[in-house]
């Protein structure tokens, strides 16, 4: 039995507390639940509270983490809120483009700019253009549009404009940007479509030119999320890496790791999911360095809460942001335990561990993707075993590809072909199986129907966890998070 007077938190639930309070602070302030600055004045009472590491620095530190997200969150909510007054109305924003423009069902081009400033008020979030005018855009161009400004559905988005005058004010010449393009220019080159779009968005998550049948196809059969950004191709990348440099040089390895992650941020812009990804990738990284173990819980919330502090709009309802954490989470809490329990004290290969990983994956983002969409992938297992396994080699082949490219464009051609090769084997995969009826069913489910789910998940993973520290005679699990 505990006696609370003499209960002293461990160090990792006083973090994880703080990082569950900065988020649950920040999600409450969408409903304008804010706290007064004042409160800033209890924080050093409340440190002093958690120093003495006694019962109450668990409600002290949880505070002080609902204390910091709220602060936030209510300052930033405020400035969301000053969009209502520009809703239906005739505007003009200035901002920079922050995706790649590709064509929507419309036929219409369709971008999102940011750093945004509408009638001389600078505003965070982002807002959607939808435009069948002639204007050549590309992601880093600074425009100003001009039209009727419009509200949208969800917090991806703070608006939209459609049918706008876009004029160009100043276009990226960037050095990156270039070679970006140029990049992009040699897998289309080389590969036909939807191959060069498929390998495009194993690689850097571009997705918007590939044809709209072709996408619908990667929904049926659940694989959408092999052409998302997201953390899954960041960390095949340093994965490979690791593995090539470890027995060298921790050192090496560290570096190299963190130089490729910011060349990847670099081409793939900040979306949620990679800003996840680099932020927990990186931590895990340093911690391997310096032969720590992270717990993978106070992993998770580390993620959430930095990236919803740069943009509470994550928090607030984002789906690739709580997609990319609920795939994540399977991952590094479900899979290691799958492994354990099925390999014992044997190492997996690498097939079995892919599998093992996107199945855990799917297992934690299937019911929020079915509590917004409506819709399962019934054949999604069949679809992920048959082509997930050779993503890793396509995106080595494809970065490979599209570099020789720039230099030589017909040996690339020579070169792409047995990529070419498996990719056509993959598109035809993807594109039988949509072809059945039964791939994809609508399914209806309620907010606490998916809540008793998750609930029944947690169970799950404590009584697995407490079957493998049995069988491991009372130790935890070693989590490996690369």
């Amino acid at each position: 039995m505990i006696k609370f007077n003499t209960f002293r938190p461990q160090r990792v639930l006083l973090v994880g507390l703080l990082l569950f309070g900065i988020c649950l602070g920040l999600y409450v302030a969408r409903f304008q639940l804010y706290v007064s600055a004042w409160w800033l004045i209890f924080l050093p009472l409340l440190a002093l509270i958690v120093k003495k590491q006694k019962i109450g620095a668990v409600v002290a530190v949880l505070i002080i983490g609902l204390i910091i997200g709220n602060l936030r969150g209510s300052y930033f909510h405020k400035q969301i809120l000053m969009y209502n007054e520009f809703f239906y109305k005739n505007v003009t924003v200035t901002g920079v483009v922050v995706d790649d423009p590709g064509y929507n069902s419309k036929k219409q081009t369709e971008f999102h700019i940011s750093s945004l400033e509408i009638q001389d008020k600078q505003l965070p979030g982002k807002v959607r253009i939808r435009s069948i005018q002639a204007v050549s855009v590309s992601r880093g161009d600074y425009v100003k549009v001009s039209g009727k400004f419009n509200p949208t559905i969800g917090t991806g988005r703070q608006g939209s404009i459609s049918y706008p005058n876009i004029v160009m004010l100043a276009k990226n010449d960037s050095w990156i940007e270039k070679i970006r393009l140029r990049f992009f220019s040699s897998i289309y080159s080389t590969l036909p479509e939807p191959q060069a779009s498929l390998v495009l968005g194993y690689l850097v998550g571009a997705r918007a030119s590939l044809p709209e049948d072709f996408t619908t196809a990667m929904s049926i059969v659940g694989l959408t999320h092999i052409i998302a950004v997201s953390g899954y191709n960041l960390t095949i990348i340093i994965r490979f890496v690791k593995k090539i440099f470890e027995k060298i040089s921790a050192y090496q390895t560290v570096a190299f790791s963190f130089i490729l992650m910011f060349g990847f941020l670099l081409v793939t812009g900040w979306s949620p999911s990679i800003m996840r990804a680099v932020i927990i990738t990186g931590f895990s990284l340093l911690a391997w360095y310096y032969g720590r173990r992270v717990n993978p819980v106070v992993l998770i919330f580390l993620g959430a809460s930095i990236t919803a502090l740069i943009n509470p709009l994550y928090i607030w309802g984002d789906v690739g942001w709580y997609l990319s954490f609920l795939a994540f989470s399977g991952v590094i809490l479900l899979a290691p335990l799958l492994t354990v329990l099925i390999f014992k004290s044997n190492k997996p290969g690498m097939l079995a561990q892919l599998l093992i990983e996107t199945l855990s994956a799917q297992a934690f983002a299937v019911p929020y993707i079915i509590l917004i969409f409506g819709k399962l992938s019934v054949i999604a297992p069949v679809s992920n075993v048959l082509v997930v396994p050779f993503i890793p080699i396509s995106m080595l082949l494809g970065f490979v590809i599209g570099v020789i490219g720039m230099a030589s464009p017909i040996l690339g051609l020579w070169l792409a072909l047995p990529l070419r090769a498996i990719m056509t084997i993959k598109v035809w995969i993807v594109e039988k199986l949509a072809t059945n009826n039964w791939a994809q069913i609508d399914i209806k489910l309620e907010t606490w129907h998916i809540a008793i789910i998750y609930l029944l998940l947690f169970v799950l993973l404590v009584i697995m966890n407490l079957a493998v520290k049995k069988r491991n005679e009372g130790e935890s699990i070693d989590w490996d998070l690369l």
